[in-house]
């Protein structure tokens, strides 16, 4: 049988997103988490250039995420 292989559905569903999460636009200084990726815990976003966001993850380190491909989900701020 032929390779099938296509972008898995939640990358099209993201892509579909765009660049504005639910929370809203993801700025520097902002706590993101990727649910794909729960393994990599909980990321400070460093720079956000377009769809471009650099976030510096607990468990993995400094990542360059894709937005338009990837979902992050915002954080919220729990302090009081």
């Amino acid at each position: 049988m032929g390779d099938r292989s296509t972008t898995p559905p939640a990358v099209s569903l993201a892509a579909a997103s765009l660049a504005a999460p639910p929370g809203g636009p993801i700025e520097p200084g902002q706590w993101v988490r990727n649910p794909a990726r729960p393994e990599w815990g909980i990321g400070q976003v460093q720079s956000a250039i377009g769809n471009r966001v650099t976030v510096n993850f607990e468990h993995i380190g400094k990542i360059l995420v894709n937005i338009a491909s990837v979902l992050l989900d915002i954080v919220a701020d729990d302090t009081e």
